[in-house]
């Protein structure tokens, strides 16, 4: 059985669930809630969505339904219920479930019990454990608690800490060398490496092999391996092994999920998918509902979340994101709440969400695990104003100028080029796609039609990338149409704008960036620019009004088509009660001159939509 599990999991070159086609899941303009609302929230803040959404307390008729009437009184108010199962956060329940629990627990190399940030029960004192995935009693709990939150018929799915074992084994915490784990990683060897290798390895009994045990034959130390894991022999074996087996659990309890259900739902984790090592897993979701480093210490909207994002286009899957534990542990901390709504703008501008913040987690050294509410009237304007002009939003897409390579082979290497070249090329108002080339973890194929209708190509330098999809770029840099990313920078940023004249500029203002949205299908559909302003004065925790300035727009963007108009649709500035997402639209003059289109913004406070209209 082992030797075919392993045989199917190397071969199969991750064919599961990859998705292109088809609308995603959530609608561009839906509000995504993390946990279960209020129906006062709820109304006021226009939410569709809860995408944490817990489970029945246990299998009792009166507690399936009480959790019934919970979702059944969401959906009256038309919001989708997803119910969630938590990989490391349900240890309580897992004692409950099995009094060997201990058993289940994973080992770090010394041996020891590994613990969860040191997490304390605050009712029973009880030191907080990682559990085993790979361990058949902590695997069989996650099973009954799929089965649990099945029983309450949620209509979606949602899986917290996804990454169970892997992600405590490819930690400095070093998890990961359990019995169970030790006997699974033997079976992966037993395929992955031929036998003349593990001879060369000083591996003659495979049925006694132990990888602490390898390592201590070899010098290496529980501390020596804690500080340079990377550096040590069979690593990135076990890495790999690590990562596998916690994808193929997750697949297993996902497909075991869709069967108790009768149908397949919606499924997501709390997955951020902008890493190689989170991509494995990305393929098997159908949208991200997941936390995103904003970078709040630095008082500044960041673009940095906007990877996370492209990398969900380049998937076609929807990222409804909320920022990390420290970031909203600093916005309590000193009430920032004009920074938080940059970072919803950013989010709904490029297509993708951030979600309700009426009620987050926080984390920080001080005081761990806090809390942050919000009042209505700080962000509810906000979502009321996507929900009031909803067909601004669903099915737009980036009208882009501009690929950006997104290489699966560099990303496992560290090379992160490409995050470094979507924030240059956001914050120039450059429209650009990821487009992905994969590799046996990522099931993608970079190939000439994928990159035809761009006017340019941007490859992150120096690349793993070999055979048909280095030809492909080898073929464009021929062209003159490819461009290289190295540094930290372009390498001929004149050549790269002798190419592609900038596709936006500005006149009269600094510190805005465009995002340039189309209906694909639908050519009458009205061309959109989301102008966001980035003048975020922390002091005041406010952006800096600006106006009047002129945005110029060359025509080629949008394919050279005639607007007959435009009107600006400034997102509101507070929540107004008798019309909570009122936005009283802006005429702006539109010039045509030779290849540009000149708009005159008469003022520009958060956030923008320009309606360019055929």
């Amino acid at each position: 059985m082992a030797l075919s599990f392993w045989l199917l999991a190397l071969l199969g070159a991750l064919a599961c669930a990859t998705t292109h086609a088809g609308d995603r899941v959530l609608r561009l303009s839906d509000v995504v809630s993390m946990y279960r609302p209020s129906e006062e929230i709820a109304r006021v803040y226009g939410i569709t969505w809860q995408a944490w959404g817990g489970k029945p307390a246990n299998d009792s008729e009166e507690a399936l339904a009480k959790y019934r009437e919970s979702r059944d009184q969401m959906h009256a108010l038309g919001i989708r219920v997803s119910a969630s199962v938590g990989f490391r956060t349900e240890l309580r329940a897992f004692m409950a479930f099995d009094e060997q629990y201990m058993d289940g627990i994973c080992r770090d190399i010394a041996g020891q019990p590994t613990k969860v940030r040191d997490w304390v029960d605050l009712k029973k004192e009880y030191p907080y454990y990682w559990g085993c995935a790979n361990n058949p009693r902590y695997a069989e709990f996650l099973r009954s608690r799929v089965r649990l939150a099945m029983l309450g018929e949620p209509d979606a799915l949602h899986f917290d800490d996804y990454r169970g074992t892997s992600a405590i084994a490819l930690s400095n915490r070093c998890g990961g060398f359990c019995d169970s784990c030790q006997a699974r990683f033997r079976e992966y060897l037993r395929v992955k490496l031929a036998p003349e290798r593990l001879r060369e390895l000083g591996i003659e009994d495979l049925d006694a092999f132990r990888y602490d045990q390898f390592l201590a034959a070899r010098g290496v130390s529980p501390e020596q391996y804690r500080k340079a894991r990377g550096k040590a022999p069979l690593y990135a074996e076990f890495s790999e092994f690590h990562l596998l087996t916690s994808r193929d659990l997750v697949r297993e309890l996902r497909d075991y999920a869709w069967e108790l259900r009768g149908r397949r739902i919606p499924f997501a984790c709390n997955c951020n998918p902008g890493s190689a090592e989170n991509l494995l897993f990305a393929q098997l979701m159908d949208y991200f509902s997941c936390e995103v480093p904003h970078g709040a210490e630095t008082h500044a909207c960041s673009t940095a979340p906007l990877f996370t994002l492209k990398i969900g286009d380049m998937l076609g899957k929807s990222v409804a994101a909320t920022a990390s534990g420290p970031d909203w542990a600093l916005v309590k901390e000193q009430n920032l709440v004009g920074l938080v709504r940059t970072w919803v703008a950013q989010a709904y501008a490029f297509g993708h969400f951030l979600m309700a913040p009426h009620y987050q987690w926080c984390f920080n050294q001080e005081k761990l695990s806090h809390w942050y509410t919000s009042k209505p009237e700080d962000y509810a304007h906000l979502y009321r104003f996507v929900r009031a002009r909803a067909p601004l939003f669903d099915d737009y897409e980036t009208a882009a100028a501009v690929a950006l390579v997104y290489s699966n082979p560099d990303f496992r290497l560290g090379r992160r080029g490409a995050a470094q070249a979507t924030s240059w090329l956001a914050e120039r108002s450059i429209p650009f796609d990821l487009v992905a080339a994969g590799d046996d973890w990522l099931d993608e194929t970079l190939t000439a039609d994928d990159l035809a209708g761009y006017r340019a190509v941007l490859l992150p330098t120096p690349t793993a990338l070999d055979g048909p999809q280095k030809q492909v770029l080898d073929d464009l840099a021929a062209a003159g149409k490819l461009f290289q990313w190295a540094g930290g920078k372009l390498a001929d940023e004149a050549a790269f704008f002798d190419c592609l004249p900038p596709p936006i500029t500005f006149e009269g203002a600094e510190g805005v960036i465009a995002e340039a949205r189309v209906v694909p299908a639908r050519p009458d559909a009205p061309a959109l620019l989301h102008l966001l302003n980035r003048n975020y004065d922390a002091a005041r925790d406010a952006v800096r009004k600006l106006g009047p300035f002129t945005v110029a727009v060359r025509r080629s963007l949008f394919g050279g088509r005639e607007f007959t108009g435009a009107a600006l649709y400034p997102a509101p500035t507070g929540l107004d009660p008798a019309d909570p997402g009122a936005s009283t639209p802006l005429p702006v003059r539109l010039q045509a001159d030779g290849e540009l289109i000149r708009l005159t913004i008469p003022e520009l406070d958060l956030w923008g939509i320009l309606v360019l209209q055929p």
